[in-house]
């Protein structure tokens, strides 16, 4: 085949590939559009368990990359308009001033597995949850986490939210790693959200340590 002539073939293919991502994206962006007031977004936690690491993990999703031992895996009833899949930015869970590293996707079962880094001798009344403006978790400081929890409380968000009267443990349970801990969070999700298995099995996959 003349070389310019399969160029030209290829050219086109390639093309042809790239509306067709182009129009996927636009048509999944139409699909989830974002929430006008992220803040009415109401969150309720179901159950609330304390962890600890005996190896530090790092929490990518805020901008300085902290590490921690400890916190809560978290179960959350959520609108699944709040955390439908988008490829820009999206409304920012928090809890207090330290966001909430989300596991699952939570579309169509509404319940959220995440993950919320925090001291040990932390009360869960200081981390009420609510839904904050659009933004990349990951580029989150804590600048501006301090100014999204000022933002809550002022259209009348509780410190000492209701949403976390639900069941928990008081003894923490401890994992080895945050291998380990997600492992603990993909019982959860096949719990809470079975329709998100092939995620579980991902999950639940030997990993080489």
């Amino acid at each position: 085949m003349n070389l310019r002539i399969l160029f030209v073939i290829l050219f086109a293919l390639a093309a042809a590939v790239g509306v067709t991502a182009y129009t996927g994206d636009t048509e999944t962006a139409a699909l989830a559009p974002l929430p006008v007031d992220p803040a009415a977004g109401e969150v309720e936690l179901l159950l609330a368990r304390p962890f600890q690491l005996d190896t530090p993990a790092v929490h990518v999703w805020r901008a300085e990359q902290p590490e921690y031992r400890s916190g809560w895996v978290l179960v959350m009833k959520v609108d699944p308009a709040m955390v439908a899949p988008r490829q820009t930015y999206e409304p920012v869970l928090f809890a207090g001033t330290q966001t909430v590293e989300r596991i699952n996707r939570a579309q169509l079962s509404g319940h959220l597995v995440g993950i919320l880094p925090a001291a040990p001798d932390a009360e869960l009344a200081d981390f009420p949850l609510f839904f904050g403006e659009p933004a990349l978790p990951e580029q989150v400081d804590a600048t501006r986490a301090t100014q999204a929890l000022a933002t809550a409380r002022d259209a009348g968000l509780s410190v000492a939210s209701k949403s976390w009267v639900a069941e928990r443990t008081e003894s923490p349970v401890r994992f080895r790693d945050v291998s380990d801990l997600q492992l603990f969070a993909a019982d959860l999700i096949a719990e809470w959200a079975p329709d998100e298995q092939e995620l579980v099995d991902g999950l639940r996959a030997p990993r080489v340590r």
